[in-house]
């Protein structure tokens, strides 16, 4: 990333047709044989069929507003337009409403599938996904009738509007964005107070699950052997509900220790209820109350059994067998070679002895839970056992899993005009979380540069004006590590001008004595992945591969989401993308040619994630259309064990 000449590449890669990397649904892609890649094709194989057999959109009430919230989870993890747009179109076609009665004098909060049940939380869940899409690509329609109607029921007095469970999955989590997207607090304290109502009436705490409401509270309702009649489709909707609450908490939200608790106390119920074929009866805890699969309940389950996994809250000791044996039943008996998914309880509030569930019954709702489970059973195949085969333990990582800034206990900032003649001015509030992702954005805004001095010669102090700004993320101080597996998971625009770069520098020495790798570099139409040292002249000695971005397919490949990684071992660092190898050179070339015998690739290096504009290197931004991004899905560092 630091101002460099041009030299030579150091090998010439023949990457022919591996490298040139084609969106998941097109033909010609090479596929990696990967358990990760397995999970893929099963997401696009079901949402696929899906929607080409529901073409038209459905309306906004709870069974396919669930659905989408699945969607709208396998479009963050794929990026797939087509996923997205069916959404969109379906959000359109509801108007970005849900029950659509204009008089709050006539709006109800108890069962009802009419225009007036407006505070039913069936008819809320839509907010979810209108609120993804929102962050997308902001309008103020999208989310003006989700803000009307939460903000009007957060002016009553009453808390008993989550009175049943599946109501919890349905709106807690639009309480969660609503409060990431207004800043308005009054959100996650009425969240509290509904769902403390709710665990009045519905949670058992000898049991640690939920009833589906109150007409099924022990012992006033009993199984037909005269047990606890949990419905596993309720404790699914709970639990899942719960996940999504703690990924959208803030780290210091004054109630998050008390959800995660609640949470963990499930998960360790629901681990105890499971049948030896990996899924769980319709009544949890009376299996011959109504006997076989199901198939909703089990994939509620299985997805915040993987959540909890990968995001840190469960141990994988304990929680990674129940997790892998009720996916098996989901992929080897619930899906159907055509991408249906069967065995979901039809519509329904309890488990109904004698009911027929079979590989034809499915249902939108139990399409979204699948959905959610194999997108987390991807990321942990991707993240955690691809790393585990190779020999490496996670040792720190930052998956943006929250909304607002940046963790400071991991990230710190560079500030103002910082290298290489750029034209944007660093600041820490061009950096956000939002939506699991770290969105970093150049922005076109003009201000007064404090440092700028009539008459100097510096670049830095002549500018009376800053043009542009950005942000430039740095771990110097937090964290810095010698050798591992370095993986980041992101998307960069190739706008005129924009250089966006994840990048390396070692602790010690100044540069480029103290050694870079450009992990991740991109500018005018090439991508490139450098590691340098100290040269004979004292300037930067490079070894660099340079590729042609329209080579890799231009704007469509920069359009998706790419892997890059390293591999800096003691005997050579080797630089990939997608898997596929971009630059190695071996650690004993790199010694600084200065006499010293200092090898700056065997000191712990700190990283650094950037958003540059212009300069030396960058090219002219002058006709972009500003503002632009780099969004980062995680940034993950692996050692050996």
């Amino acid at each position: 990333m630091i101002l460099r000449k041009t030299f030579p590449l150091f090998a010439a890669l023949l990457l022919g047709t591996a490298m040139q990397a084609q969106p998941h649904n097109s033909s010609t892609e090479v596929k990696a044989e990967t358990s990760s890649q397995s999970v893929l094709d099963i997401i696009y194989k079901v949402n696929r069929y899906w929607q080409s057999t529901h073409p038209q959109p459905g309306w906004a009430f709870w069974d396919v507003a669930a659905y989408h919230t699945g969607n709208m989870e396998v479009y963050s993890l794929t990026r797939d337009t087509a996923f997205r747009k069916y959404s969109e179109d379906w959000a359109a076609y509801n108007q970005w409403k849900g029950a659509k009665s204009n008089n709050p004098a006539d709006w109800k909060h108890t069962y009802g599938e009419r225009d007036e049940y407006v505070l039913f939380g069936d008819w809320q869940i839509c907010f979810q996904t209108y609120l993804d899409l929102y962050h997308l690509q902001p309008s103020a329609q999208k989310i003006a009738r989700a803000k009307e109607v939460m903000e009007y029921q957060m002016s009553t007095a009453r808390n008993d509007y989550w009175w049943w469970a599946d109501g919890l999955y349905m709106v807690m989590p639009v309480m969660t964005k609503l409060y990431n997207t207004t800043g308005n607090p009054l959100y996650l304290e009425k969240m509290q107070a509904y769902f403390q109502h709710a665990n009045s009436i519905m949670y058992d705490e000898e049991a640690g699950l939920y009833y589906r409401d109150a007409k099924y509270v022990y012992p006033k309702h009993k199984s037909v052997n005269g047990k606890k009649d949990f419905w596993a489709r309720g404790d699914g909707w709970v639990f899942a509900a719960l996940a999504k609450v703690i990924k959208g908490l803030p780290a210091t939200a004054p109630n998050r220790s008390f959800y995660v608790q609640r949470f963990r106390r499930m998960a360790q119920a629901i681990k105890e209820a499971q049948q030896t074929e990996g899924y769980w009866t319709r009544s949890m805890l009376d299996p011959a109350h109504a006997p076989g699969p199901e198939s909703s309940g089990t994939a509620f389950f299985t997805y915040g059994l993987l959540w909890g996994m990968n995001n840190g809250i469960l141990d994988k000791k304990d929680y990674l067998p129940t997790a892998q044996v009720a996916w098996n039943y989901l992929t080897q008996t619930a899906l159907q070679p055509d991408g249906k998914i069967g065995y979901v309880q039809p519509i329904g509030e309890r488990a109904i002895p004698g009911q027929v569930v079979d590989k034809n019954s499915t249902s939108p709702f139990g399409v979204g839970a699948f959905l959610l489970a194999a997108c987390e059973m991807y990321r942990w195949q991707n993240n955690t056992l691809n790393h585990d085969r190779d020999g490496y333990r996670l040792v720190w990582s930052d998956e943006f899993n929250h909304h607002g800034a940046p963790d400071t206990t991991k990230w710190g900032y560079e500030k103002g005009f910082v290298r290489n003649e750029e034209w944007q001015w660093y600041q820490p509030e061009n950096a956000a979380c939002r939506d699991g992702q770290l969105v970093i954005e150049a922005r076109r805004e003009q201000k007064p540069n404090p440092g700028y001095t009539a008459g100097s010669r510096d670049w830095r102090r002549k500018r009376p004006n800053i043009e542009y700004t950005a942000a430039c993320l740095l771990t110097r101080g937090k964290g810095s590590w010698l050798y591992g597996r370095f993986e980041m998971r992101g998307r960069i625009s190739i706008k005129d001008g924009i250089w966006p770069a994840w990048w390396t520098l070692g602790n010690d020495k100044p540069w480029p004595g103290n050694g870079e790798i450009d992990i991740m570099e991109y500018y005018r139409g090439k991508l490139l992945a450098n590691i340098a040292c100290l040269g004979p002249d004292r300037k930067a000695e490079w070894f660099s591969n340079t590729f042609a971005i329209d080579s890799l397919g231009g704007e469509k490949w920069a359009s998706q989401f790419h892997v890059w990684r390293m591999d800096w071992t003691a005997e050579y660092i080797a630089l990939f993308v997608d898997d596929v190898l971009l630059n190695k050179v071996p650690l004993d070339k790199l010694n600084n040619k200065d006499g010293s015998g200092f090898n700056p690739f065997r000191q712990p290096h700190y990283m650094l994630l950037n958003l540059a504009i212009g300069g030396m290197n960058g090219g002219d931004a002058s006709k972009t259309t500003f503002p632009q991004q780099f969004e980062v899905d995680y940034v993950r560092v692996y050692q050996r064990k």
